[in-house]
């Protein structure tokens, strides 16, 4: 058998070609690697995907804006957009009261929104309601009229008002638990409602002693 003879090239390997930096002091010794190398390498690159959660974000606000637009219509149909209207104004207007006294109380506390609605809060503005006097109108003033108390059914559509008005902004506040919660799957806002239904018959009673007394007309 013929043997092949084997040779070495003389020809030198090419180098691996560097960048500037490494081919100027090919042995630079550039130590572990820092924490600001290391986000520019994790972080997620800028750009389209940043604007697509804009965008996703706005879709988001629209498709509510066009619900909300849907509802307003359905209340002017049923005739209740006017009563809960006053209902939300009056849980407005008391929750600012009923904070401002509890900072009485005590000034270190820090005061508590009126929104988001939650079940806390409409509980406590239900405890209002449930105990205080009828309004009697005279034109476009009202006064209280002792010796009564709100029924069944205004009790029922305060609830139905805010549980609405909870409903249609529970999306601005996603970070919330409290506010994805429906008001009447909360044990505080059904025992309100369910103490109403069973003060009726004896509420009922006394309003007849006033009607007859002719002292309670025109009262919600």
């Amino acid at each position: 058998m013929q043997e092949i003879p084997y040779t070495i090239s003389s020809t030198p390997t090419p180098a691996p070609i560097l960048s500037p930096a490494f081919a100027a002091s090919p042995t630079q010794d550039l130590g572990p690697p820092t924490m600001t190398s290391m986000m520019s390498v994790l972080a997620p690159a800028p750009g389209p995907l940043g604007g697509l959660q804009t965008s996703l974000e706005e879709l988001d606000l629209a498709s509510h804006a066009a619900r909300k637009e849907i509802v307003a219509h359905q209340q002017s149909d049923k005739g209740t957009s006017t009563a809960y209207s006053r209902h939300l104004a009056n849980y407005l207007k008391w929750w600012a009261t009923y904070q401002a006294d509890e900072d009485k109380k005590n000034p270190a506390r820090v005061a508590i929104p009126a929104e988001p609605i939650t079940a806390a809060k409409v509980a406590m503005f239900l405890q209002h309601e449930s105990s205080r006097p009828k309004r009697k109108r005279r034109g476009d003033m009202s006064e209280l009229q002792e010796g009564t108390t709100v029924g069944r059914s205004a009790i029922s559509q305060a609830i139905s008002a805010l549980e609405r008005h909870r409903s249609e902004n529970a999306h601005l506040y996603k970070a919330d638990r409290e506010a994805q919660v429906p008001l009447r799957l909360d044990n505080r806002v059904r025992a309100f409602e369910e103490a109403a239904k069973h003060n009726e018959p004896k509420r009922i009673a006394q309003a007849q002693v006033l009607k007859a007394s002719g002292t309670s007309a025109g009262k919600y």
